[in-house]
């Protein structure tokens, strides 16, 4: 099933800081749910897969902007 326009930025916000509730205040999720609403998402399998795809992601662009410092 496709994520959300919310979950979607839940995703993008959490590879920042890897901060549930945080992530949840920013993708428009009330502040006063914010922790529940984050635990739940994380808990999800389209969002664990967003977050992976999206860790792997930078995981690749760091590799080659290291590889190219290094060369």
């Amino acid at each position: 099933m496709p994520l959300s326009n919310k979950q979607r930025r839940f995703v993008a916000e959490y590879l920042v800081d890897s901060n549930a509730t945080a992530a949840a205040k920013c993708a428009g999720y009330s502040a006063r749910t914010a922790k529940q609403q984050g635990s739940r998402l994380l808990t999800s399998v389209d969002v664990q897969r967003a977050v992976a795809a999206g860790t792997m992601a930078v995981a690749e662009r760091v590799e080659l902007d290291a590889t190219w410092v290094l060369t």
